[in-house]
């Protein structure tokens, strides 16, 4: 749902997206550059539809449910402006990347040539209401419900994991590990969250691929412990895999496809070496989106 700002186009904002998302913007970063460049978004439909009961129901992709990020907040007051935009793009050292009609629309919005967003306190907000209908929330819960079902400890423990995806590897395998030491049956850690990957090689893969095959490295020649890291909408990264199941085995099963996990994380190509392990989680679009989920499993 989005209404370019000229004379960007939309070939030149599905660019700019993949450029943030590969110098590793996070959500926030993204929607204060994307939410600018678009006439539906920030609030500003709330403008047009300004004398209206306007009721919004969302289902949030956003950690701590932010309505004004949520969609790019198209109901919503938007509290960064321009210069924050421009900013994102100063810190990652975008400009001479950016599709020249993206790069001309934020400089002009940075030096006060266009109008800022709505912000708090405008009255097109007054008749608007929002209701969040599902969130990762309601996606760990099931989670747990499901394991409770099987005879599984189930506990939730982060619902906000963010930050490198390797480095939250290490992080869930260590909890792991530690669950393993003083459980006395089988538990499901569930977390979850929205980890970021900066793209420095040619492969394929997404946030969820990476996270799970640093996990399946640390977790080599170990028989206890599980690994899943799956988007909720089916699709993680340019991928038709949601994600991946990985254990201690992952590792020797890709060994015996005569391929290296090290140098496939380096390459950022997980997808490559989880498809040949076998250990991809492919679900198809689900239609929603709720960040993904993480789930350890152990059986001591």
């Amino acid at each position: 749902m989005i209404d370019p700002i000229p004379p960007a186009d939309m070939a030149d904002l599905a660019l700019t997206t993949d450029l943030l998302l590969r110098a590793g913007a996070d959500i926030g970063q993204l929607n204060a550059v994307r939410k600018h460049l678009s006439a539906t978004h920030a609030g500003r439909l709330a403008r047009v539809a300004a004398g209206r009961d306007v009721q919004v129901v969302a289902i949030s992709d956003v950690l701590g449910d932010d309505l004004s990020t949520i969609a790019s907040g198209p109901f919503c007051p938007d509290p960064s402006t321009w210069r924050d935009a421009a900013a994102v793009i100063d810190g990652l050292d975008l400009w001479r990347e950016l599709p020249a009609p993206v790069a001309g629309v934020l400089a002009r919005g940075r030096d006060g040539e266009l109008a800022e967003t709505p912000k708090p306190g405008d009255a097109a907000f007054a008749r608007v209401r929002h209701r969040v209908v599902a969130n990762l929330q309601t996606a760990a819960r099931a989670a747990s419900e499901k394991a409770e079902s099987l005879g599984i400890r189930a506990r939730s423990c982060d619902l906000e994991v963010t930050g490198a995806a390797e480095a939250a590897a290490e992080r869930l395998v260590r909890a792991g590990r530690a669950e393993l030491a003083r459980s006395g049956g089988p538990f499901c850690l569930i977390y979850g969250g929205e980890t970021v990957v900066r793209v420095r090689g040619r492969g394929r893969g997404g946030r969820c691929q990476q996270l799970a095959l640093r996990a399946a490295a640390i977790m080599a020649g170990e028989q206890r412990l599980t690994l899943l890291a799956a988007g909720t909408d089916g699709t993680d990264g340019p991928t038709d895999a949601a994600g991946a199941v990985v254990d201690g085995g992952t590792l020797a099963r890709g060994d015996r496809a005569g391929l290296d996990a090290d140098a496939h994380l380096k390459d950022n190509d997980a997808y490559s070496y989880l498809r040949a392990s076998g250990d991809l989680v492919t679900t198809g679009p689900t239609h929603t989106n709720v960040n993904d989920l993480l789930l350890v499993l152990g059986e001591p």
